[in-house]
């Protein structure tokens, strides 16, 4: 009788035990994986916050290229006739202004 209340006191130590690592285990991984999606949606803005800011660049520049008299009359020629010559010089031509501005 000592023996299956020594037994059953071992078996009830051991599954509380088990429910204790059951339980510390399982709200540890529920923790990384909280602060690992905290850690991607940190960096999914960060991507993002920069691909904006890169788009806003380009249309940009895009805007004051079309608003450059005669760059529109040379790309409605390039789409034509496949003439790139006069397209390249108004490109060319704002890429260098833009690095000067960028030297100064």
């Amino acid at each position: 009788m000592t023996s299956t209340l020594l037994a059953a006191a071992v078996i009830g130590v051991c599954c509380s035990l088990s429910f204790s690592v059951h339980q510390t285990y399982d709200t540890y991984t529920r923790t990384i994986a909280s602060q690992m999606q905290d850690h991607l949606m940190v960096s999914a803005r960060s991507v993002s916050q920069n691909l904006s800011l890169y788009l806003s660049e380009q249309m940009t520049d895009i805007n004051i290229l079309c608003r450059t008299p005669g760059f529109m009359t040379q790309f409605r020629s390039y789409y034509a006739d496949q003439d790139i010559n006069g397209l390249k010089e108004y490109i060319l031509s704002y890429m260098l202004t833009q690095e000067s501005d960028v030297a100064r």
